[in-house]
């Protein structure tokens, strides 16, 4: 039996590292190290890392425009659910904020969802509209109508005295626009006047409803300067043509046409004797026998005037004075302007 040399000691211990040995280990630990933290830095799909974060870290989402503090979720989530955070809408201004826990499968019935919610930030108070101010638009006054007894303004002309037998009936028509006098300030009162020139100053003086069609006058055009008043004296009944629709409007019209007019335009009745009523005039003779009844008619409604109220002159042309006197008594029977005491109305 032979008896072996126990081993050595020190010869069973092992050699220690190496500078490169220790290099190779360094660097393997930082490689595993960096692989581990690149492994749970990356998120997977399906993978919520929300729910390993502190409640207070939630990132900021693209819907939300403004970050919203989310409060301890009540539940912890399950590998088949997720975190989610909901908004709620209260009502204009900033929403509350809201965390659910949902499942990550639909199921067919609906699970139970732990949420933890907090009021929605108070909403300052809304801004009462002012009432709104009407602006107080003060009433407008309207003067009452002038009375008939009311006297125009008068006008006076070069050529027209005051003790003239016409000037108050001139004055009053002139104010009231029914007459218009001359550029250089007269009024011609013995100018004669034209049945046009007297069918506009019948358009002025009255407002007389239509009674009759209005006649197409041969010699009046739609053109002429006094075609419109002429066309209102024809359908009021105050003015007539000639035979075969002749109008003649350049006629001077005369005296006895004027009261006619008149007569025909009121609708004044015939008096029951108009024969005894023309004896008045020394020149009845003279007088129409058509235009009789209505001169009759006229002289007892005291529309006949004349510088000599025993004269009628029915044939003479009517001028501008004349026909002034004639349609102020007409106005007068129509209760338009107040009655002028004149020793030219012929008395009834």
């Amino acid at each position: 039996m032979t008896n072996s040399q126990p081993p050595d000691p020190q010869s069973s211990q092992k050699p220690p590292l190496g500078f490169d040995e220790f290099i190779g280990i360094l660097v393997a630990l930082s490689t595993i190290g960096t692989i581990f933290f690149w492994g749970i830095s990356k998120k997977p799909q399906g993978f919520n890392f929300t729910s390993f974060t502190s409640p207070q870290e939630v990132p900021k989402t693209e819907a939300s425009p403004s970050p919203q503090p989310v409060w301890p979720v009540s539940a912890s989530p399950s590998p088949n659910e997720r975190v989610v955070v909901v908004p709620e809408k209260n009502g204009p201004g900033s929403p509350g904020v809201a965390v659910a826990i949902v499942p990550l499968k639909k199921a067919q019935s609906s699970p139970e969802v732990a949420v933890a919610s907090f009021p929605p930030k108070r909403q300052p108070s809304a801004i009462q509209p002012l009432p709104k101010i009407i602006p107080v638009v003060p009433a407008i006054v309207v003067p009452p109508p002038r009375k008939a007894s009311a006297p125009a303004k008068q006008i006076k002309y070069s050529d027209i005295p005051n003790n003239f037998w016409a000037t108050p009936f001139i004055g009053v028509l002139t104010g009231r626009g029914v007459f218009q006098g001359f550029g250089d300030r007269t009024f011609r009162p013995y100018k004669a006047m034209t049945r046009a020139e007297f069918a506009v100053r019948l358009d002025r003086a009255f407002n007389k409803p239509p009674q009759e069609r209005a006649t197409d006058f041969e010699d009046v055009s739609s053109n002429y300067w006094a075609y419109s008043s002429i066309k209102e004296s024809d359908i009021t009944g105050f003015l007539e043509g000639y035979p075969k629709d002749y109008f003649r409007p350049e006629k001077p019209i005369t005296r006895t046409e004027v009261i006619v007019s008149l007569a025909s335009g009121l609708n004044l009745k015939t008096p029951p004797n108009p024969e005894r009523i023309l004896q008045k005039y020394k020149d009845a003779a003279q007088i129409p026998k058509y235009a009789r009844a209505k001169v009759a008619a006229a002289t007892q409604a005291g529309l006949v005037v004349s510088s000599n109220p025993q004269l009628l002159k029915p044939n003479q042309p009517a001028s501008r004075a004349d026909v002034a006197a004639f349609l102020y008594q007409g106005l007068v029977k129509q209760g338009k302007v107040k009655k002028i005491d004149s020793n030219a109305i012929v008395k009834p």
